[in-house]
């Protein structure tokens, strides 16, 4: 059975209340970013010559290696040398929202495999299903739009909102039944947000919220979703009117390394995530 509409209704929706109630709830200390821990497969379906073929084409080897080739694949430069430019603008609230372009990650950040939900199900639903709303691709962050503001709690509290709009240009489709309007080379906008607590000794008790991270500057896989139907920004941004309904959400980011690996698992058990997802 296709679940490719629970998918979409999984991930394509963050709850305000969600985001309120984990407010109070347990804090992560400047662990923004979760590092995802492989569990070892109990059986390995041995694989048909038609199956292995056509699944372990999805990620291709471009290098050259292999095929007679010494060309190497060639990487944009991404953010590589690129300064923040600082400025500060009103929002649609009228409050002062700090504007930075070329943003790069808060200090103390750690960069690491970015969660996504179960990465091999998920991989597998992203890499086949055919949906113009999932997307599979390797790129690298060339631009990143941060905004920055406070908001005061009924209880004293006062919280610092940051909001990334980043551009991500695709260096390789891995799904073989892309059916969305972008190819390689085009420049994909994502979303990413993460909350500060904004404690008495200046601290910032960072928050991160499931799927929300922002995107290392390395070349990377990432598992992008879109949602026709209903929106996964949450008020807090959207009450800004800075951020356009017109960019996806980052379900997951990994290294190809990693990402190798997480698809050879699930070529190894082809056939259950076949008929499971």
């Amino acid at each position: 059975m296709k679940r490719t509409d629970g998918i979409n209704d999984a991930i394509g929706g963050i709850d305000e209340a969600f985001v309120e109630e984990y407010l109070g709830g347990t804090r992560k200390k400047n662990k923004v970013w979760i590092k995802w821990t492989a569990a070892a497969a109990s059986f390995v379906v041995v694989l048909s010559a038609l199956i292995v073929p056509y699944a372990m084409r999805k990620v291709p080897d471009k290098s050259g290696e292999g095929d007679g080739g010494t060309a190497e694949a060639t990487v944009p430069a991404g953010m590589v040398g690129l300064e923040p430019i600082s400025e500060t603008i009103k929002d649609a609230e009228g409050r002062d929202v700090l504007h930075v372009k070329n943003a790069k990650a808060p200090e103390g950040t750690i960069v690491e495999q970015n969660y996504a939900l179960d990465w091999p199900a998920t991989s597998y639903c992203f890499m086949t299903h055919d949906t113009p709303t999932l997307l599979a691709v390797k790129g690298i962050k060339v631009s990143s739009d941060s905004y920055t503001y406070e908001r005061k709690h009924d209880d004293g509290t006062v919280y610092e909102y940051t909001f990334y709009v980043s551009g991500i240009q695709i260096t390789d489709m891995l799904k073989e039944n892309n059916s969305s309007p972008y190819r390689e080379g085009d420049v994909i906008y994502v979303f990413n947000y993460l909350t500060a607590e904004l404690r008495d000794d200046e601290e910032r008790v960072y928050f991160s919220y499931g799927d929300s991270r922002i995107p290392p500057k390395e070349e990377s896989v990432y598992l992008l979703s879109t949602s026709e139907n209903k929106s996964y920004i949450p008020e807090f941004v959207k009450s800004t009117g800075l951020v356009d309904e017109d960019v996806w959400n980052v379900i997951g980011v990994t290294s190809p390394e990693e990402f190798e690996e997480i698809w050879q698992s699930v070529v190894e058990n082809w056939d259950y995530y076949k008929e499971n997802f």
